[in-house]
């Protein structure tokens, strides 16, 4: 019971506060402060100065209604240059309803309250991006199970076709394989976007990126050719192993190879190269385009940002945000008129069969 009735600990309180804090008694003095009132407002006869002079400052500027009708009001002041020259945002709480100057003084810099706002309005994007994914993936799981029956029947029609003359399978064999290796990988995805309720993860696991970059060029070696894109695959001939969740990996390959070709609707060349340097596995993805103007570079990887009709401008966004997640990074190499390159770096991972960790083939 004693505890209970114990007094709040005015100085514990005070180093509680994320931001600025200052008691001010009757006339105006400083009764108690914390550290970060120091920081912001300056120690010694600076922070007597700039005390004073936010003093008259609120005196001046805040709204008496206010105060009167809610017992606290706030206000946006720029110190002097004199005195710091920082932009604050000020809160006064009256100890007794519109008394002045007695109550507590509360204050931030505005530039760390501008990045709050910012990464709240991100997270607010994001979980309506959560729930647009969620809703799309309840909706196409039915039609994408639809195709893979489909595509299991074709393939099924495809065994009874007669091989060609010099015995070898027919061409459209592989291209099924393709697409029913494609459907299951999707099927996957949808899976965990519906069961899952933080961020995409899928199992992490070593594998090689010779073999990745092979399976993603042939994936878009159709679209390619329809353009005049002529594509070039340079790999080492060692093994590049990489550990982490191999789906994701590819989509954000996808994503950047998409661009590529989306940047060359009248025929161009495509490179994708990989190579190990410094410790790391670096690919690099050139075209042929118009490029970026550096404006459009500035803005790349903004979420929703986009230059082309009809585009949803999150394809550089997860591209960059999959690849930070497995330790890597993704850079954009461009200029106006000389095509772009996509540089990725990402950790190596030693290759040891006898890992738990299940390793793809490549």
């Amino acid at each position: 019971m004693q505890d209970a009735q114990r007094p709040w600990d005015l100085e514990r309180l005070s180093s509680a506060v994320e931001g600025g804090l200052i008691l001010s008694d009757a006339q105006g003095r400083v009764a108690l402060r914390n550290e970060l009132a120091a920081t912001l407002l300056g120690a010694g006869a600076r922070f007597e100065s700039a005390w004073r002079w936010l003093r008259a400052r609120l005196s001046r500027g805040l709204d008496r209604g206010r105060l009167v009708h809610h017992g606290e009001a706030s206000l946006d002041v720029s110190l002097p240059h004199e005195l710091g020259g920082r932009s604050l945002f000020v809160r006064f709480i009256a100890q007794h309803r519109a008394a002045w100057p007695s109550g507590l003084v509360l204050f931030r810099e505005r530039v760390s309250l501008d990045a709050l706002q910012a990464d709240l309005r991100l997270a607010a994007q994001m979980r309506h991006l959560r729930s647009t994914l969620e809703q799309a993936a309840h909706d196409l799981r039915a039609p994408l199970n639809a195709i893979a029956l489909n595509v299991e029947l074709l393939r099924q029609d495809l065994v009874a076709l007669p091989a060609a003359a010099d015995g070898t399978p027919h061409a459209a064999h592989g291209r099924i394989e393709l697409v029913g290796r494609e459907i299951a990988r999707l099927s996957r995805m949808l899976q965990v976007l519906m069961v899952q309720s933080g961020p995409l993860r899928d199992q992490p696991r070593v594998f090689g990126l010779r073999r990745l970059l092979v399976e993603v060029l042939a994936l878009v070696r159709p679209q390619a050719q329809r353009q005049g894109i002529v594509t070039r695959l340079e790999v080492p001939p060692e093994r590049v192993a990489v550990l982490g969740p191999r789906d994701h990996l590819k989509q954000a390959l996808m994503n950047l190879v998409v661009n590529a070709l989306e940047a060359m609707p009248l025929g161009g060349r495509l490179v994708v190269a990989l190579e190990v340097r410094h410790g790391r596995a670096q690919v690099r993805l050139s075209d042929t385009g118009p490029g970026m103007s550096p404006d459009v570079l500035r803005q790349a990887f903004r979420m929703h940002f986009t230059t082309k009709p009809g585009g949803s401008g999150i394809g550089l966004f997860t591209a960059r945000a999959t690849l930070q997640s497995l330790g890597g990074q993704l850079e954009l190499r461009t200029a106006a008129g000389s095509g772009t390159t996509a540089l990725i770096e990402l950790p190596l991972a030693a290759f040891d069969p006898g890992r738990e960790i299940p390793c793809s083939t490549s």
